[in-house]
């Protein structure tokens, strides 16, 4: 029998660690449980918080598996850079065999960069590089140093990271941190532009003592554990730098005290769902009956209509879509999660319960649309069933709605425990939500699909694992089959044990994912009494139909509680997530809970990051859950009302929050109004010290400003206080800085940056350094004894052609030297042959000191004092000069260099090279 086998990535290739400096890392697709025949796999990277082609060089293309080949290596290049960045992450993942393979978990490697671009003494925590300051300084010097390396005071996200500073640098010495209140009094930011989300002060701090105190410290006290004060930019201290941190958060904005409700979209006939192409330029919506359309630059437009397979009665229908987030990038796929109308329907077109849209019992099916990416349509005839295959009229009976008769038998799809049926024995409880995660996994929420008005015996199906009743499953995005890694996993992909991740919910209506950690949210739609919030790991069991509500504690469901199958449960002990929220209807006035985002934008003020937001779909109100440092909820506000059916919250791509409304027919937005404030600098331009022959500075001014509003920033000199030194000119966003040849001294440069009629200046130092090799040494050449030769600067070269033009020829420049001293440089003396007067030596300290305290020498050779001051030998800065002397006339010597020396090793023997003299300009 042929058995192609499947395909998935190695396990040792799942989490992988590289070197900035590391040419490449290899990701190795694998096949196993057979290996008969050809089959391929699609493979690509996905960029995370690497950047592709900048970072890493992107891939994709199909790996090929011959008759008996097990395993392909994708070797993934990593680039490197001289940016101080921090840890990087891309994923790469597979999909789509073709060939009668299968796919398997694990399908996605995550990849992580370390930068290698590390400062010698810093420490690194989290990925970033921290170090003290060279020296006590002033608050603002502090953060001008910690700018010119890149980074910026620390910023304290959390106690973990201030307890692994004081452990690592101090938890006695008063340090500099990043937080202050210098731009308005009482308004503290950290210097990176984080929002400030964690504090530390000490009791009655900060107190902006005398009216100057603006810059944060800790360690107040010896012995305050870190403690914050605030004090005056003019102390002198030490602080800590930050190198790698996040990228600025608008930190600056100022938020108005109230989100502002607006209208998107209106025109639609119940949306129920939206989402995003990953671009965030078009808009899916999902309408109730089954038509998905797009909105894009303000236009709407029909998609798909899959209206005739969809079961649109009472709280049925077209219930979620997804987009799958490698939508560009070779899976251009639309998901859509709907109760399923089966082609019988329409043989019983005049029947209420079994005909098109009745109430009779029904089954849900996920289908997977493609599109064409370049038109955003929908490919006819795409869809690929990926749950709910056995979604089929034999599985269940359409001519009873068992919501009304609970004395019906459960379906045949539940009684026989078919694999992939998605039982829907009421008009409400179906299948709900599409979510990807992290992991790349498809999650999709299941209801129990059983009565929601009264006890029915058969919702204790959602305690059978072998059903897909009120449960949670994870799913390959691709082909449908179970995850390898799922809690329950028997062996085979297609069982339903296989797909579950989390069960026990009654109405899952809607959940969301943590974008890091993949942590679910759920909200689960309530019996008589309670709404709960549900958090749970793999394969966590939340108590319906046995517990529901509590509030942290298990309470016995009313009606259910006295089920024979409730009294073992209770008696087995089984362990139950218990809500970490449970909202009563009739204390806390609420009705059906609606689970919306997790908050991690930057366009809500501070106070709402990390928060969790749902709705009552009775009351129409909106609150926010808050978490503290431990994920244990501090707090719960009400964020908006009037949000009666709206019955989806998503964080769109503007970082704004999108609501959808059954009834009104609309998508909204609730917003924050943001008052208009200037650009600022995020890292000030810090001085420059360069010499007159480097090359011409080029600053991104980019780096240097933002505007917190987004508006687009154009940039100015405003003043050069140098012209005769340096040109100061805009191109873009880049201040091109061109130095002006043979010029040397200093410039004050103030650049500013506009946007939208307001302003930030930035001023900055420009000094441009006189070489230390800028003196020119010209060579003469003995008239009257050739091959003798003499090297003088200026003034001795004027004496020269004024008083001995006879006697010496001048050869032009033979390099460049200093006549001042200087630490850097040594000095070159000259002595003349007293037996050949006119020949000249020119020696370092060492050589000059041998030559006076050798009689041998000091008879034949005078000292005439420093010549010139060039580098030494070995240096490695400058030009090496070889010395050559002439054995055919001992005592007369030739400087050369390059190819002149070159020249005078191949042409003229007679002079010996006795090394490297110096090393001058030339």
């Amino acid at each position: 029998m042929n058995n192609p086998g499947v395909i998935s990535l190695e396990q040792d290739s799942t989490q992988i660690l590289a070197n900035e400096g590391s040419s490449t890392v290899d990701v190795t697709i694998i096949r196993s449980q057979g290996s008969d025949g050809t089959i391929t796999v699609d493979y690509r990277s996905v960029e995370n918080s690497s950047t592709a082609d900048l970072d890493y060089i992107s891939v994709s293309g199909t790996a090929v598996f011959n008759d008996g080949e097990l395993s392909q290596t994708i070797s993934i290049p990593i680039l490197e850079d001289n940016l101080v960045e921090g840890v990087e992450t891309f994923n790469f993942t597979i999909d789509n065999v073709t060939g009668g393979g299968g796919l398997l978990a694990p399908r996605t490697a995550f990849i992580t960069i370390e930068d290698n671009d590390f400062i010698p003494e810093a420490k690194v925590f989290n990925g970033n590089q921290y170090l003290f300051t060279s020296t006590d300084l002033t608050w603002q010097e502090s953060q001008a140093e910690a700018a010119s390396l890149g980074g910026n005071l620390v910023t304290i996200n959390d106690s973990v990271e201030e307890v692994w500073l004081r452990e690592n640098f101090s938890d006695t010495e008063p340090l500099w941190i990043g937080i202050n209140d210098s731009n308005t009094e009482g308004t503290f930011h950290w210097s990176s532009g984080q929002p400030v989300t964690y504090t530390n002060w000490a009791d009655g701090e900060p107190n902006d003592f005398d009216g100057i105190q603006d810059f944060g410290l800790m360690n107040f006290f010896p012995d305050s554990a870190g403690e914050w004060d605030d004090e005056s930019g003019t102390n002198v201290l030490r602080g800590i730098i930050e190198i790698g941190g996040s990228n600025p958060t608008k930190g600056n904005i100022e938020f108005g005290k109230e989100p502002i409700r607006k209208t998107i979209v209106t025109g639609l006939t119940f949306p129920t769902a939206i989402d995003w192409a990953p671009d965030g330029n078009t808009m899916f919506i999902a309408e109730k009956a089954g038509v998905v359309k797009t909105f894009s630059n303000g236009q709407l437009q029909e998609v798909i209509d899959i209206s005739s397979q969809v079961n649109d009665f009472l709280d049925r229908g077209l219930i979620d879509i997804a987009v799958h987030p490698d939508f560009f990038n070779g899976s251009p796929y639309l998901y859509a999660a709907y109760t399923y109308d089966p082609p019988e329907v329409f043989d019983n077109e005049n029947n209420d319960l079994a005909g098109p849209d009745g109430s009779g019992n029904r089954a849900g099916r996920v289908g997977r649309f493609t599109v064409d990416v370049e038109t955003l349509t929908i490919v006819p005839n795409s869809e690929e069933v990926i749950l709910g295959r056995n979604s089929t009229w034999e599985n269940f009976n359409g001519f009873v709605d068992s919501a009304v008769d609970i004395d019906e038998p459960p379906a045949k799809g539940i009684l026989d425990q078919i694999p992939d049926f998605l039982a829907a024995d009421s008009t409400s409880h179906s299948v709900g939500a599409l979510q990807f995660g992290p992991d790349g996994a498809l999650y999709v929420s299941n209801g129990d699909g059983t009565s929601f008005n009264v006890v029915d015996p058969r919702t204790i199906r959602v305690q059978d694992l072998h059903n897909l009743s009120g449960k949670i499953l994870r799913i390959d995005p691709i082909t449908g089959e179970a995850l390898t890694d799922n809690p329950y996993y028997d062996g085979d992909s297609n069982s339903n044990r296989s797909k579950i991740y989390q069960y026990g919910l009654r109405n899952p209506f809607r959940f969301n994912i943590h974008p890091e950690t993949g942590v679910l949210y759920i909200g689960d739609v309530g019996w008589g009494t309670w709404e709960e919030v549900n958090v749970g790991e793999a394969g966590a069991n939340f108590g319906w139909p046995y517990y529901e509500g509590g509030d942290g504690t298990d309470i016995p469901a009313p009606g259910y509680e006295f089920f024979p199958e409730a009294q073992e449960f209770y008696n087995s002990g089984q362990e139950v997530n218990t809500a970490i929220l449970a909202l009563n209807h009739n204390t806390d006035n609420i009705n059906a809970i609606v689970m919306g985002d997790l908050y991690t934008g930057n366009n809500f003020p501070v106070e709402y990051q990390g928060d969790l937001f749902f709705n009552d779909l009775g009351q129409g109100i909106v609150r926010n859950i808050s978490f503290d440092d431990s994920g244990a909820i501090s707090d719960v506000e009400v964020f908006a009302d009037g949000a009666e059916i709206v019955v989806q919250i998503v964080q769109g791509p503007d970082e704004n929050l999108y609501f959808v409304d059954l009834d009104d027919g609309i998508v909204g937005r609730w917003e924050f109004e943001i008052t208009d404030v200037p650009p600022r600098t995020i890292a000030p331009i810090a001085d420059l010290a360069v010499s007159e022959t480097a090359d011409d500075p080029v600053i991104d001014l980019s780096t240097i400003f933002i505007d917190d509003n987004g508006d687009e920033l154009t940039y100015s000199v405003q003043d050069n206080s140098n012209e005769g030194l340096v040109s100061a000119v805009i191109d873009g966003s880049n201040l091109n800085l061109a130095l002006l040849e043979g010029q040397f001294g200093t410039a004050d440069i103030t650049v500013r940056a506009t946007a939208n009629g307001q302003s930030v200046d930035d001023t900055f130092t420009l000094s441009v350094d006189e070489p230390l090799l800028s003196k020119p040494i010209y060579r003469f050449q003995s008239s009257q004894r050739p091959g003798n030769y003499l090297f003088v600067g200026e003034n001795e070269r004027q004496s020269i052609h004024q008083d001995f033009a006879d006697t010496f020829h001048e050869e032009g420049l033979a390099f460049n030297a200093a006549v001042e001293s200087n630490e850097e440089l040594i000095a070159l003396y000259r002595f003349q042959s007293i037996q050949r007067p006119g020949t000249y030596i020119f020696v370092g300290e060492q050589e000059r000191n041998n030559i006076n305290n050798n009689s041998n020498f000091s008879n034949s050779f005078a000292e005439e004092g420093i010549a010139f001051y060039a580098h030494g030998v070995g240096a490695g800065v400058a030009t090496p000069f070889h010395r050559f002397q002439n054995s055919s006339a001992p005592g007369t010597y030739i400087y050369a260099a390059g190819a002149e020396a070159d020249n005078i090793r191949a042409t003229f023997p007679n002079f010996i090279d006795e090394g490297t003299a110096f090393e001058a300009g030339i």
